[in-house]
């Protein structure tokens, strides 16, 4: 029986590693919509545009939305933490639902995002499936056939 090559094994499970983390982030999402309980609704005030590069250098554009809202008489001007990639969701001056923390208004998720994370995660935990089925695979042929 051979000696199993680590570097190889090491580079090939870092590309089923970033659809999984991906699939974490959006389950961890969902679950603090289901665990802010208060209820808004806010305006969108300003929209900004980032330009990124990725997957051999495909130019997207990421937006980011401000938000205007009252809770208990004080007003909040925040920004969304997570911007969304090549479309407006939001237009400017739209009201949209959202979901905060009551003991922290500060943060806040909007209503009705968790039906497109569900479709995300289940994209991620295909890819990221097939790539840890391919290591599987490789490390079984490795180890008993050879």
């Amino acid at each position: 029986m051979k000696k199993i090559d680590m570097t190889a094994l090491v580079l090939l499970s870092i590309l089923p590693m970033m659809p999984t983390f991906s699939s974490i982030q959006f389950l961890w999402q969902i679950r603090l919509l289901k665990r802010y309980k208060g209820r808004v609704k806010a305006k969108v005030i300003e929209i900004r545009e980032r330009f990124y590069f990725i997957r051999c250098f495909t130019k997207v554009t990421v937006y980011y939305f401000t938000f205007q809202y009252h809770i208990d008489d004080v007003n909040y001007v925040i920004e969304s933490k997570w911007g969304i990639i090549d479309a407006v969701r939001y237009p400017l001056g739209s009201e949209v639902e959202l979901s905060y923390d009551e003991r922290n208004p500060t943060r806040f998720l909007v209503s009705g995002e968790e039906k497109i994370w569900k479709k995300q995660v289940i994209k991620m935990t295909i890819v990221a499936g097939v790539g840890w089925m391919v290591i599987i695979c490789g490390l079984i042929h490795d180890i008993f056939f050879r």
